[in-house]
C-alpha cells in the first residue's frame, strides 16, 4: 500500500465533484488498486489499524487519528470525501459483473463524492444520478414502459459504443504485446 499520508493528500486534492463516482473509478483517479483503496478507507473509518482490545492498534497520523464517518453528510471531514452505498436485493440467479456494462446501474456498490458539505447539499442524490444514467442509456423502467422504441434505440447506441471501445482496447493491447515481443524477444506478457 502506498504511503498513507500521500494517499490522504491525493484524496484531499480531488476537485469538488458534482457527481458520485463508483469505488473502482475513485481507485483509478487515485492511481490505486481497488484493494488498496478499500484498505485506506478502512483505516480512515477506524482511525488506524490493528485491534484496540489486544493492544495492536496503531492510530493514523494527525489529522486522521480519530475515526472519520464518510457516510455522514451533515459535517465536513478532513478528507472532504463523502460516501453512499447503493444496495440492490440480488436474486439467486444474479451474477456479479466483472466488466463494464450498463447493468452496473442496477448493482449494489459504494460511491464517493468529493467536496465540502455546504457545496454538495443541493446536488442530486445518488439515486437521482443513477436514474439520470438509466434514462440516458435506455434502461429506466418508465422509459421502457412508455417509450419502448426510444429505450431500445438508446440501448443499441450504448451497445455499439461499448463494442467500439472494446475493439479499440483489444487492438491497443495487441499492439502493446507485439511491441513487447519485439523489444524483449519474449512472449510479450509484461513479465520483464
Amino acid at each position: 500500500m502506498p504511503e498513507f499520508l500521500a494517499v490522504a493528500s491525493s484524496v484531499q486534492e480531488l476537485p469538488a465533484g458534482k457527481w458520485f463516482s463508483h469505488q473502482s473509478a475513485l481507485a483509478v483517479a487515485l492511481n490505486l488498486r481497488e484493494e488498496e483503496l478499500i484498505e485506506f478507507l478502512g483505516r480512515i473509518s477506524n482511525g488506524g489499524t490493528g485491534v484496540r482490545r489486544n493492544g495492536t492498534f496503531t492510530a493514523n497520523p494527525d489529522p486522521f487519528g480519530s475515526p472519520i464517518n464518510l457516510k455522514d453528510t451533515s459535517l465536513d471531514n478532513a478528507l472532504s470525501l463523502h460516501s453512499e452505498t447503493y444496495r440492490v436485493a440480488l436474486s439467486s440467479n444474479s451474477e456479479a459483473l466483472s466488466e463494464p456494462s450498463v447493468r452496473v446501474l442496477n448493482e449494489s456498490g459504494h460511491f464517493y463524492r468529493s467536496g465540502r458539505v455546504r457545496n454538495i447539499r443541493s446536488l442530486p442524490t445518488l439515486k437521482q444520478q443513477l436514474d439520470i444514467a438509466r434514462w440516458c442509456v435506455g434502461t429506466h423502467q418508465t422509459l421502457i414502459r412508455n417509450y419502448p422504441k426510444i429505450a431500445k434505440r438508446r440501448q443499441e447506441i450504448v451497445e455499439y459504443w461499448s463494442s467500439q471501445l472494446t475493439t479499440r482496447l483489444a487492438r491497443r493491447l495487441a499492439r502493446r504485446l507485439a511491441l513487447e515481443r519485439e523489444q524483449c524477444g519474449g512472449p510479450g506478457l509484461g513479465l520483464h
